[in-house]
Parts: C-alpha cells; sequence; structure tokens
C-alpha cells in the first residue's frame, strides 16, 4: 500500500512550508486525498484557501453520515467519495494525502 509514503509526502509539504514553493515551480496542482473526515484538522483544511497550489480529487470516509455532513458543508458535489481506500489509490493517483 502506498499510504505511507503518500502521507510521509505531506507531512513534509505542509510543515516544511513547501507548498507554495512545489506550486510556483508547476502548473499543475498537486493531487492530494482526504484519509476519513474525522479528524478535526479537515475542517480548516477544506475551508483554506489552496485553490492554486492543492486540487481535491477524492476523500476516503466509510461513514456515510460523515460524507453527507461534508458535502453539504462545503459544497463537494465535483469530488469523488470513495468507502475503499486502495480504490481511491489506484484511481485517482494522488501525490498527497490528507
Amino acid at each position: 500500500m502506498r499510504l505511507p509514503r503518500i502521507c510521509l509526502c505531506v507531512v513534509a509539504l505542509w510543515f516544511g512550508g513547501l507548498v507554495e514553493t512545489v506550486a510556483a515551480d508547476s502548473p499543475q496542482p498537486i493531487k492530494v486525498v482526504i484519509v476519513g473526515m474525522l479528524h478535526g484538522h479537515v475542517n480548516g483544511w477544506l475551508r483554506a484557501d489552496r485553490q492554486a497550489a492543492l486540487e481535491l480529487v477524492g476523500v476516503f470516509e466509510p461513514d456515510q453520515a460523515v460524507t453527507r455532513k461534508y458535502q453539504d458543508r462545503y459544497q463537494m458535489d465535483g469530488v469523488p467519495f470513495y468507502t475503499d481506500l486502495d480504490r481511491l489509490l489506484e484511481e485517482q493517483k494522488p501525490e498527497a494525502a490528507w
């Protein structure tokens, strides 16, 4: 499974302050998936203005009630939600996970 490597990438990008640097050097935003919606910092991530640097390409969340809550709150109609993490990673091929 590629998730641990992807998580390390996010940690390096986020805490290292490299998101803006990478985005400035690349014409394409970094493809990001969210793995689980119940951790508290998801709200902050979804509210922040990162559209230029990051593209949310999918969300893994097995609880459909949680999925509906976030879809309604953040108008995430165009973002695919998955209940199978392996399928999300295979289909969306993210460069980072949150």
